[in-house]
């Protein structure tokens, strides 16, 4: 039997948008709800430099470089964001790293439409603040998932 490893986890609610949804784009302000599913992520560090992720859309498996992820197949559109958030991660700590099992869910879809309630950013804001305990790295997670 594989022994216990320490596990992290976080969550993060959904928005919703009561006013001025576009106007933050130009320094305004938006008045804004939280509610909805949450989004949750766990993470456990592995022993090698393989990466998996599972999610409620598939499972991805890649191999941690300085430069990113180097994924043993394409990423599907349901994991991508996660998939861009673990890149850029690696590529901020800037050195050779160990890879992570992480488990992202519950999928939003409701009666298979995405509600638009901002998991995407969500879960790069999610995947960037497990891959910073991870790696015991020092980026701000919130700037990482805003690239």
């Amino acid at each position: 039997m594989e022994p216990d490893r320490e596990r992290q986890s976080w969550s993060a609610s959904g928005k919703a948008f009561i006013a001025g949804e576009y106007s933050v784009l130009w320094g305004g302000r938006a008045w804004i709800l939280a509610g909805g599913p949450r989004t949750t992520i766990s993470i456990a560090r592995a022993d090698d430099r393989r990466i998996d992720v599972f999610a409620s859309t598939g499972h991805l498996v890649g191999m941690t470089t300085p430069a990113g992820v180097r994924w043993s197949a394409p990423v599907p559109n349901g994991i991508r964001f996660a998939a861009d958030a673990l890149d850029l991660a690696l590529r901020a700590a800037g050195h050779e790293a160990l890879g992570a099992q992480l488990t992202i869910g519950p999928s939003e879809a409701v009666g298979g439409v995405k509600p638009g309630l901002g998991s995407s950013a969500r879960t790069s804001l999610l995947v960037a603040q497990a891959m910073r305990w991870a790696l015991g790295a020092r980026f701000d997670a919130l700037k990482l998932a805003m690239v």
